[in-house]
């Protein structure tokens, strides 16, 4: 099958120029200095949607305890629509004050919609789910692939998300390929939220993008729904609002282990973002630069949390809680730099904690990778 690989649909150029010149002032076009707009966050102005969901052919897991990642959902839904959830990291949740919590064993759910109220594209939408539960964060991005089975023009396809309960409807970045009677839509994920894929004229994403959605992150995703000639600048512009400020914090030492582990989480999503894009090469220093600050953050907050977690008694569940995050961070981060020691050896004393305080085990990671800084560890017995 003969393939067009259309990252970022062309037509959006037309858009983004409609946009800056028509919306009261509202410019959706770089800065000279970045790649959003100069008074960004933007003022949000969401649009609100009316989803139905078509309950009866949802596909769930229904969790493994203590299995942490490589998991996925697949359906077959109604006109030949099929659907793939890849989940390769683990599953964390994060409360109010930004700190991580594994959530490895937790149940998932994919839920097909069968109805979308006020969706602003005249011709509907072709294939959109709802994944659960809302909110739920991923270690690594995780992928949701659609095959729609028919040949679309790639550049007519436009991705969109929203809340589970329809507010803040918003643009995101796909990944389309098309040929051969079959056109198949990737989405890159770090949250579980409702995700769909429409045809779209440029008129009408030009009115959707007059419509910020109420979260920096969300309007992150809306700009970087941008022409492929932009889309390095609004990358390196996402990095410099949502990774470097917090980075910048752990490279100082005036970070909580917390906002290490969050921090990786951040660059993860940013990293996904990349890597979708195709862009790896063009920011491989950063890349770098990025994962040495954060594997030696992490390393060294594993080397306080171990103790807590390993010496004396029965470990407290927030000691493992602790050890288990930041170990999965490490893992994720190694995987970007390729560089999968590290991440096996404080795998292993973190399944060491789990196992003395009468947890499950998360799944153990594989002990060599591809690359030149690769190969076996040595199972630890004791913190370092």
């Amino acid at each position: 099958m003969a393939r067009v690989r259309v990252p970022w649909p062309a037509w959006l150029c037309l858009a983004a120029l409609t946009v800056a010149c028509s919306c009261s002032g509202l410019s959706l076009l770089p800065s000279s200095s970045g790649g959003a707009p100069q008074n960004f966050p933007l003022t949000p102005n969401p649009l609100s949607v009316q989803i139905t969901l078509d309950t009866a052919h949802a596909v769930s897991d229904p969790g493994e305890a203590g299995v942490a990642r490589e998991r996925s959902l697949y359906g077959q839904f109604a006109g030949g629509l099929e659907a793939t959830l890849a989940l390769p990291g683990g599953l964390l949740t994060q409360d109010s004050d930004g700190n991580l919590t594994p959530a490895f064993g937790t149940p998932v759910k994919m839920t097909p919609v069968s109805a979308i109220g006020g969706l602003p594209f005249s011709q509907g939408y072709l294939a959109a789910f709802q994944l659960g539960p809302e909110g739920l964060l991923m270690s690594e991005p995780a992928s949701l692939t659609v095959d729609l089975h028919t040949d679309y023009p790639p550049a007519t396809l436009v991705g969109f998300a929203s809340d589970d309960n329809g507010d803040n409807f918003h643009l995101v970045p796909i990944d389309v390929s098309s040929g051969g009677g079959l056109t198949i839509v990737t989405f890159s994920l770090s949250h579980f939220s409702t995700y769909g894929v429409a045809q779209a004229t440029a008129a009408e994403v030009t009115a959707q993008q007059a419509h910020p959605p109420s979260s920096p992150g969300d309007q992150d995703e809306d700009l970087l729904a941008a022409p492929a000639t932009q889309k390095e600048t609004a990358l390196l512009d996402e990095h410099d609002r949502t990774v470097k400020p917090d980075l910048t914090k752990v490279d100082q030492l005036n970070a909580s282990c917390n906002l290490v582990a969050a921090t990786a989480l951040e660059f993860e999503t940013w990293y996904g973002h990349v890597d979708k894009a195709g862009a790896l090469q063009h920011f491989q220093n950063t890349i770098a630069s990025d994962t040495s600050v954060l594997r030696s953050a992490l390393k060294d907050c594993l080397k306080k949390a171990c103790p807590l977690c390993l010496s004396g008694g029965k470990p407290t569940k927030a000691s493992v809680n602790q050890m288990l995050t930041l170990s999965t961070m490490m893992q994720s981060v190694d995987k970007a730099a390729d560089n999968m020691p590290d991440a096996v050896y404080w795998m292993d004393l973190a399944n060491q904690c789990a196992a003395k305080a009468g947890l499950p085990l998360p799944q153990p990671p594989v002990a060599a990778c591809d690359g030149g800084n690769c190969g076996p560890v040595a199972t630890p017995s004791s913190c370092p």
